[in-house]
């Protein structure tokens, strides 16, 4: 994050007014103003709030934890370690994901994942106060509601996927997003919801992506957000709910409004990463 930008006193009363004309923010964030939308039929209402334009990169989880590591903060570096064996559980041959994506600077710009909650919640907490020491301003970094992100991800409009079109397939033939392609044929469901997947091996090797890809793929939403749909699936601050779907989801959970929930066993996973949001915090607030 850019460390020369200005955010001056009146930014708390601006982030209630949803109005963004007298400040700037860092080139990685994205103002997200004030307002409602509707979610499962009921309209939901959200504060403005900033919110990273991508999910966290490995890169940035790094220094993260070199932080820690640097400051001999042994108990929080033990948590906030990344679970590379997990990748074996995405199937096929994937040793080198297992010893190089969250090394290797050639992922540098990738999601990170094979993290806990837990761990997403020392980065926010370190996040905080690394932007409090730098920039002298009080502000609470943390994972966004469901219903935040459910809005930053509609970006003022009832689409059904954070794009205009009504599919994942723009008029080009390109997918819109990162997720499991699966033809149409290949797929039945049963009356009791059952869906069954036809030669489900040959399935996976027609994904658009091989795993992930960098956080900036694809294009933005109508709030310049990156991949709300896809890539990595994204916590947010409930407990055992994730947004968005993953590289490893089918279709159907790249819809905004779809459901997906995990359990503490699920996590962490090579599927599941994170953003972040601020919020400015006033000034005698400790």
């Amino acid at each position: 994050m850019k460390k020369n930008f200005i955010l001056l006193v009146l930014l708390p009363l601006l982030l209630t007014s949803g109005k963004k004309d007298f400040y700037t923010i860092p080139k990685d964030f994205a103002f997200i103003p004030m307002g409602t939308t509707t979610y499962n039929g009921n309209t939901i209402s959200v504060d403005a709030f900033i919110m990273q334009k991508t999910e966290v990169t490995n890169k940035q989880y790094r220094e993260f934890l070199h932080s820690l590591k640097k400051n001999k903060e042994f108990e929080k570096l033990k948590i906030a370690q990344i679970d590379t064996i997990k990748w074996r559980q995405a199937g096929n041959y994937n040793e080198p994901y297992v010893n190089y994506y969250h090394k290797h600077p050639a992922y540098d710009n990738y999601p990170v994942v094979n993290i806990s909650r837990e761990a997403a919640e020392l980065y926010c907490e370190w996040l905080s106060q690394k932007w409090e020491k730098e920039n002298n301003q009080n502000v609470k970094f943390r994972l966004p509601t469901e219903h935040e992100w459910i809005y930053a991800a509609k970006a003022g409009t009832n689409n059904k996927f954070p794009w205009e079109e009504n599919s994942l397939i723009n008029k080009k033939g390109e997918p819109m997003c990162n997720y499991k392609h699966i033809e149409q044929h290949k797929i039945r469901e049963y009356k009791d919801g059952k869906i069954e997947i036809f030669n489900e091996e040959l399935a996976n090797k027609k994904t658009a992506k091989t795993i992930l890809a960098p956080v900036d793929s694809y294009e933005t939403n109508e709030f310049d957000l990156y991949n709300m749909s896809g890539n990595a699936a994204e916590m947010v601050a409930e407990k055992n709910v994730i947004k968005g779907g993953s590289w490893n989801s089918t279709g159907y959970y790249m819809m905004i409004e779809s459901e997906s929930e995990y359990t503490e066993e699920d996590i962490p996973s090579p599927y599941i990463g994170f953003r972040v949001i601020y919020t400015i915090l006033p000034e005698n607030n400790e």
